[in-house]
Formats: C-alpha cells, sequence, structure tokens
C-alpha cells in the first residue's frame, strides 16, 4: 500500500515549515541569552536542601566532598544560577581557594532550554557547554545578584524541544494571519479586449 503524503494547508509549504523551525530554533538561543544578559530584576532565592545541592554536584563535579554549601540559587525571568561550594569544611568567605566552586545555569523562555556549567578552585577554572564573555555584574548597584561571565549553549532536549514547538507555533501562525488577506481579496477577473463591430 502507499503511504498517503501529509498534506499542508494552502497557505504553508514545506519550505515554509522548514524555515519556521529554523527561525525557532535561533530564536531559541537568542532569547536565553537575551534573558542571561538582561537578567530581568528581581531575583527570588530558591531554598535548596542539601539532598539537592548533592545531586547538582555529581551531576557535574563529581564525588560529593564532605560539605556542599549552597552560596547561591537564584531564579530570575527565564534564568537560573545555582553556585554551590564544596570541600572538607564549610568555606570561611566566598573566595576561600580551599574549596571547590560549581556555577550551573540555565535559561531560555517559557522553558530553561540551555545550560552550561562551571567549575574553578584557586587557579583552576573550566567552563563546560558555554560561551565566555566578558565579565559583568547582573544588577550593579544591587550587590548581590552576583557576576555574569559566560552564556549557556548545552542543549536540556525536552525544554529546548518544547521552547522550539512554541515557537513554531508562533511563527506559523503569525505567517497564517499574514497570508489570510491575498485569500480574503477576491480575484480580479481579466478584462476582456473590445469586440469589433462586425459591421
Amino acid at each position: 500500500m502507499r503511504s498517503k503524503s501529509v498534506r499542508l494547508p494552502w497557505w504553508l509549504s514545506r519550505r515554509d515549515l522548514v524555515a519556521a523551525f529554523l527561525l525557532a530554533i535561533v530564536a531559541n538561543v537568542v532569547v536565553a541569552w537575551g534573558l542571561v544578559q538582561e537578567a530581568p530584576m528581581p531575583g527570588e532565592t530558591v531554598a535548596t536542601s542539601d539532598a539537592r545541592a548533592r545531586a547538582w554536584w555529581r551531576a557535574f563535579v563529581g564525588p560529593e566532598p564532605a560539605v556542599v554549601h549552597v552560596q547561591d540559587h537564584t531564579l530570575f525571568i527565564g534564568y537560573r544560577r545555582v553556585h554551590l561550594q564544596g570541600g572538607a569544611h564549610a568555606p570561611r568567605a566566598f573566595d576561600d581557594h580551599d574549596v571547590t566552586n560549581l556555577k550551573w545555569e540555565a535559561a531560555g523562555f517559557p522553558f530553561l532550554g540551555l545550560e552550561s556549567h562551571r567549575v574553578w578552585k584557586a587557579e583552576r577554572n573550566e567552563l563546560h557547554g558555554g560561551v565566555p564573555i566578558e565579565p559583568r555584574i547582573v544588577s550593579p548597584g544591587s550587590g548581590h545578584y552576583g557576576w555574569i561571565d559566560s552564556l549557556p549553549l548545552r542543549v536540556r532536549p525536552v525544554p529546548f524541544a518544547a521552547n522550539v514547538l512554541l515557537y513554531v507555533f508562533v511563527v506559523v501562525l503569525s505567517h497564517r494571519f499574514g497570508r489570510w488577506p491575498a485569500r480574503a481579496r477576491p480575484a480580479r477577473r481579466p478584462l476582456r479586449p473590445a469586440v469589433a463591430d462586425a459591421g
């Protein structure tokens, strides 16, 4: 039996659909990076259990140390940042060189579709799944929202796909309404040339 091909509506071609998917993928990245750099205020501090913090540590650093301290877990609009410090003892200061630091970031809207993480201790500083940028304060003058020094690029499959499908729907819907006037307008009938009298 011959399989029936999917028929698209008159106002949407396969080329339009491919273009919508490509545009949605690019928009996904652009929106996520814009949210990281702008970090819409205010940020909301999120309570984090020790078990959750240790799960993050195992996922991105490795074997968990004796102490895992949550230095920061802030949720912005479309942007989440987690900063953990781990070592044989609790950190004595924010920049304690005896502990290892993990910063995990995720961004996207409405779902956090991209992520990256950075691990550093003393002279060691490694960025994974991100694009480094010139460091700057998230919210100048606030004093407690930290620094931005990279943009996430590693895909989180399910949230990223959900964002892409949502953006495709928006693009296709706008394309549909853009083509509606052309369909609704009645076609003009061609003018017939005047017929000469037979005489």
